[in-house]
């Protein structure tokens, strides 16, 4: 059957929708039950918040938020010790109730964050991740459960899961780089010919050519081959990152 998609709310609901929303959001949710007692462990008394984020063009569809935090409230049904402290729900990439509810756990107001996903927690998965480490610093920590990911921030194998996220998104970082200047400066620090560049990367000439002169975006590259130019230049893609944020 294929999915309803929750942004295409540009054209009327009909009951069919509807009941394909319900099957979609209940079939991951229900799923992920018997994973979400193993992922948690300690299922004692919780103060739960649970985090949404909705498409902007989404707002005149009602329905399938509503849908998702009745399906939400029927989890949480199924483990008494947890209860519903409130919903936070942004729209598109604003943050005002993500940051509510950062602030309401480090304030001990809540104990654990429900959300669908990695990628509904944050719109910049690697800021997303710091996030979750940051909530686990607490004392007493704040899990965050991410039901259809099946990730659980305070369980061993879903951080280094987290971890290994994070790496791959730090590597995919040289997106921000869009006409290749900062690979030529790093090659000229490092004193090297962008032959000696292609060469250690394993790519044609041209191809590294294309990358510093802002013709081929290297984050349309494959994986494999961002990674070896990132690596022949020394670049240290974190703090490439963050230097970047601070010029926008």
């Amino acid at each position: 059957m294929q999915r309803y998609r929750i942004g295409d709310n540009h054209k009327k609901q009909t009951p069919m929708d509807k009941e394909a929303i319900r099957e979609q959001y209940g079939y991951e949710l229900s799923r992920t039950l018997p994973d979400l007692k193993s992922l948690t462990g300690d299922l004692s008394k919780r103060r739960v918040g649970i985090y949404m984020r909705a498409a902007a063009s989404e707002k005149s569809s009602v329905h399938s938020l509503e849908l998702q935090k009745q399906h939400y409230k029927n989890l949480l049904k199924t483990v008494p010790e947890w209860n519903l402290y409130r919903f936070y729900i942004d729209e598109g990439t604003a943050q005002t109730s993500f940051r509510e509810m950062i602030a309401d756990a480090h304030n001990h107001l809540i104990d654990l964050v429900l959300t669908r996903s990695l990628s509904h927690f944050s719109i910049d998965l690697t800021g997303g991740i710091e996030t979750v480490k940051e909530l686990a610093r607490l004392v007493p920590p704040v899990g965050v459960l991410f039901v259809g990911d099946h990730l659980f921030s305070l369980d061993e194998h879903s951080q280094e899961t987290l971890e290994l996220i994070q790496m791959v998104e730090n590597r995919l970082m040289i997106a921000h780089v869009h006409d290749g200047a900062i690979l030529r400066e790093k090659r000229v620090v490092l004193g090297l010919t962008q032959q000696a560049v292609a060469d250690c990367a394993g790519i044609p000439l041209q191809s590294y050519q294309k990358f510093e002169s802002g013709k081929r975006q290297i984050r349309r590259a494959s994986y494999e081959i961002a990674c070896r130019v990132l690596d022949a230049l020394e670049i240290d893609v974190i703090a490439f990152h963050r230097m970047e944020r601070t010029k926008e």
